[in-house]
């Protein structure tokens, strides 16, 4: 018989094979040995085993190693190539995960609150988790949980719920980790798998270790009657940050994917994925998009449109910069320095708005690598620009300028002529600026995209110029989603659509159009469609059925569709505001 096996090739296993001899009982058989020659040692793979799970109910499967087990206790995977079940008993006697253990356990006792059928306590414990989830909506340190419950007890002397009252740090965090946050977890996750949604992605700087990657999701919540995102206000849908040291896609994609692993997400129901513009999420050949188009090729995946626009307003800034040797970005950070660290300064704005009529604002710090803000600090300035010319023509009298400069000076603003070689100049700037925008623009913006030309349908208000092959092409591009292409829903569809069309304004009722409206300036007002859908999808017949119950779906979805990620850089813009 054989002494040594292997399921290698890379091995030298030895047979001894028994004579005749061996059968008469002979003291001295005679053996044969055979040898066969390999190369290298024996090499043992064994993948994860999704049974073992039923002996040890924390440990998981590694994503992207098939060849480890994740142990939920010590939060890392561990290897179990070698002896495979074996691996994981030698971890859990391991001192290390004895110790996460016991800890695991202490901290289940200080979380697991034990029940308690009095009011009194009922209410205690009410009040101490809206205090901890009020610290955690306006961004207040925990620290100041330390505070409250000698304060309450001292200001609230007479209320037995105050002197109940006891929720420090260390009690408060248990509360947001241990309670609220996983059921609020809970609540999101359910909501994505039941209907369509959207991701968007944006990652952090470099200066950390690890890369920050936000991973927040847009859903059509009904009970709300919006398309809910980022914003906890406006109903903020996060979903996890995924944390990577890894800059590129398959790195960063393989921490997105372990994410809606843990979550049991489908990429299903995704319908769209909004990442910024860089060659790492949009390249053609070894991106994020194509991992996930890999995933679900009918999900639309676009660049950031607002970080194209501010491009083509900033190309078409330097054209003008290049003609008439303005810089805006220098106009609007010169004037916040110039009354930043001044209450001298301040206090004489502060007069000039008194006496131009004009109520005082502080000037808006603008910083280049924060794009967002340029739009609002070069808003603040001309807000302030009466005000703000007074000013500075005032300080003109502390400045040493030359004669034919002071003379031309005094005579463009006493006068108020302009030469014309200064109109003509001005007009080069103009078209300068107009000719390099419209050239970016066109060359960058998606302006020739399928999907956004067939979104327009959704603009209640230029409804009878929409066509109904528009909501055609999504019911064709998602039909898991849309169930309805058999010619008996389709003609449903179309008869919904004729009926939409044949809606009137006022059908939309006031309260409904003041809820919508987001008003710019005097003259511009734009609607929030997804609040508008949201009414139109409860309209109901005469015999009460849904009058828009397929086309109202279909809109939606179209409405979950990110056109951005900026909203995504907001997160680490309130980081800093976190402490």
């Amino acid at each position: 018989m054989s002494d040594s096996t292997s399921d290698s090739d890379d091995t030298t296993t030895t047979t001894y094979l028994s004579d005749s001899n061996d059968l008469d009982g002979s003291s001295n058989p005679k053996k044969a040995k055979v040898t066969r020659k390999n190369y290298g040692a024996a090499v043992y793979r064994t993948k994860f085993n999704p049974q073992w799970r039923e002996k040890f109910p924390f440990i998981d499967k590694v994503s992207d190693d098939i060849y480890s087990f994740y142990c939920n206790i010590c939060k890392r995977s561990v290897k179990c190539s070698h002896m495979g079940i074996t691996d994981v008993e030698r971890h859990i006697c391991n001192q290390m995960h004895i110790a996460n253990v016991k800890a695991a356990r202490g901290h289940e006792r200080t979380i697991n609150f034990p029940r308690n059928d009095s009011p009194l306590i009922e209410k205690t414990t009410r009040a101490e988790v809206k205090i901890a989830t009020m610290l955690v909506k306006h961004s207040i340190p925990l620290a100041v949980a330390d505070e409250l419950t000698p304060l309450f007890q001292d200001v609230f002397s007479d209320s037995q719920i105050a002197k109940n009252f006891s929720s420090r740090r260390t009690k408060t965090t248990c509360i947001i980790n241990g309670a609220v946050a996983p059921l609020f977890q809970s609540i999101r996750v359910d909501k994505i798998k039941n209907g369509p949604f959207a991701i968007a992605t944006d990652g952090s700087g470099d200066s950390a270790p690890e890369k920050m990657n936000s991973l927040t999701v847009r859903i059509f919540d009904i009970n709300r009657g919006m398309v809910c995102t980022l914003d906890i206000n406006r109903g903020m849908v996060w979903l996890d940050m995924c944390m990577s040291s890894s800059s590129t896609a398959e790195g960063i994609f393989a921490k997105m994917q372990g994410v809606m692993q843990k979550h049991q997400i489908s990429w299903d129901n995704c319908v769209g994925v909004g990442v910024d513009n860089t060659s790492v999420n949009m390249g053609c050949n070894n991106s994020i998009k194509t991992r996930v188009l890999q995933q679900n090729g009918a999900i639309y995946i676009m660049g950031c449109s607002c970080h194209i626009v501010h491009n083509t307003a900033g190309k078409a800034a330097e054209a003008c910069e290049t003609v008439s040797k303005f810089n805006v970005e220098d106009l609007v950070i010169d004037i916040f320095f110039w009354f930043d660290e001044s209450t001298k300064r301040k206090a004489c704005l502060s007069e000039y708005c008194s006496f131009c009529d004009i109520d005082y604002r502080q000037i808006v710090k603008h910083v280049n690598t924060r794009w967002l803000s340029l739009e609002r600090a070069v808003s603040r300035v001309l807000l302030q620009y009466d005000d703000l010319e007074s000013y500075f023509l005032s300080e003109d009298n502390q400045l040493f300028v030359g004669f034919l400069t002071r003379t031309k000076l005094r005579e463009l603003f006493n006068d108020g002529d302009i030469s014309e070689h200064d109109q003509a100049k001005f007009y080069r700037n103009v078209r300068a600026f107009y000719e390099r925008a419209m050239e970016y623009a066109l060359l960058n913006l998606p302006l020739e995209d399928a999907l956004l030309q067939n979104a327009g349908f959704v603009n209640f208000y230029v409804r009878e110029t929409a066509t109904f092959q528009q909501a055609e092409y999504f019911v064709a591009r998602f039909g898991d989603l849309l169930p309805f292409q058999s010619p008996r829903e389709m003609d449903v569809l179309l008869d919904e659509f004729v009926e939409y069309q044949l809606l009137q304004d006022d059908d939309i009722p006031s309260d409904v159009c003041e809820k919508a409206s987001i008003v710019i300036d005097d003259d511009t007002t734009y609607h929030r469609m997804d609040i508008v859908w949201h009414h139109i999808s409860t309209l109901k017949a005469p015999d009460s059925r849904l009058r828009f119950s397929r086309l109202s779906k279909v809109a939606m979805l179209v409405l979950i569709i990110p056109h951005s990620n900026a909203e995504e850089e907001r997160v680490f813009s309130m980081v800093p505001a976190s402490p």
